[in-house]
């Protein structure tokens, strides 16, 4: 189970085509979200967390103020989804950062329904 939630959640089943750890911010089928459980195996069943607020990791690790929305891409990869503070070509806005965030991770609450900007 994630461990880095701070709320309750929405939960959305679906299929992977990449393998995910507990945790992770990911974008598929065209939703963003938290991986409830580990999919260890690429093309198996899991659960998509669609909202909560989130310790979420800063990749590429930078500070960034309260109240900054978050982007990342529309694009299923096999780790956490890298995080921009502005909008960038590919990029969706996910959520807003709900405290100072630190070079390594931010507290955030990922929009719901998705693609709330």
């Amino acid at each position: 189970m994630a461990r880095n939630a701070v709320h309750a959640g929405v939960r959305l089943r679906m299929f992977f085509a990449t393998t995910h750890k507990a945790g992770d911010l990911v974008y598929c089928k065209g939703f963003y979200g938290v991986v409830q459980d580990d999919i260890k195996v690429a093309g198996s069943w899991g659960t998509l967390i669609l909202n909560r607020a989130w310790l979420l990791a800063r990749v590429p690790a930078s500070n960034i103020a309260q109240g900054t929305a978050l982007f990342a891409p529309a694009t299923e990869i096999a780790t956490t989804l890298p995080l921009s503070a502005g909008a960038t070509t590919g990029y969706n806005a996910i959520g807003r950062s709900i405290a100072t965030g630190n070079a390594s991770v931010v507290k955030a609450v990922l929009f719901h329904p998705n693609s709330s900007y």
